[in-house]
C-alpha cells in the first residue's frame, strides 16, 4: 500500500529482489491506501485482527483504521528502534495479542512523534531552504537503492 506512484514502486522492487513476494504492485493510480487494503481485506477474507500495516504517518494510521485493521507504527525518528521491536510486534500479531494494550502503547508514541502543525506553516520556513537541507540525505539514498531514479538537486 503506497502513495508512491507504480512505475517507481515496480522498479524499486524489481532492483531490490522483492517484487516476486507479491502477487501485485499497486501505485497511487490504482487508488487510495484505504481503498488498497479495503480490496486486500476483502479478496483475502481476512477479519480485522489479521489486518496489519506497518506505517510511517498520520495517513497510514488513518487508512488501515478506516477498515478496522492494526497498525504498526514507524514513528519518524525511531524507525530503527521499530524495526528492532517488530520481531515482538508480528509474534503477537500471529498469537491474536497485538489489538488492545499493546497497540494502543505503540499509538500512543507514535501521535506524540507526529507535527502538531507542518514546517511549512510556520513563519520563516522556505521550500528550497528545507529541500537543500537533506539533499546530500536524498543523493546517497538515490545512488544506494535507486540508482535510475530521478532526483530534483538544487
Amino acid at each position: 500500500v503506497s502513495k508512491t506512484p507504480y512505475a517507481d514502486l515496480a522498479n524499486y522492487w524489481e532492483a531490490q529482489g522483492i517484487s516476486k513476494y507479491a502477487q501485485i504492485i499497486t501505485g497511487q493510480e490504482m487508488g487510495s491506501k484505504g481503498h488498497h487494503i479495503e480490496i486486500a481485506k476483502k479478496k483475502g477474507k481476512y477479519k480485522d485482527d489479521q489486518v496489519l500495516m506497518i506505517g510511517d504517518g498520520g495517513g497510514d494510521l488513518k487508512a488501515v483504521k478506516a477498515n478496522n485493521g492494526l497498525f504498526c507504527p514507524t514513528p519518524p525518528g525511531k524507525e530503527k528502534e521499530a524495526w528492532d521491536n517488530f520481531p515482538d510486534a508480528f509474534q503477537r500479531f500471529i498469537k491474536r495479542e497485538y489489538k488492545g494494550e499493546f497497540e494502543d502503547k505503540l499509538l500512543d508514541q507514535f501521535k506524540e512523534s507526529l507535527l502538531i502543525s507542518p514546517p511549512w506553516l510556520e513563519n520563516d520556513y522556505g521550500h528550497i531552504r528545507s529541500y537543500k537541507e537533506k539533499q546530500e540525505t536524498r543523493k546517497s539514498l538515490y545512488k544506494k537503492f535507486n540508482p535510475q531514479g530521478k532526483l530534483l538537486v538544487l
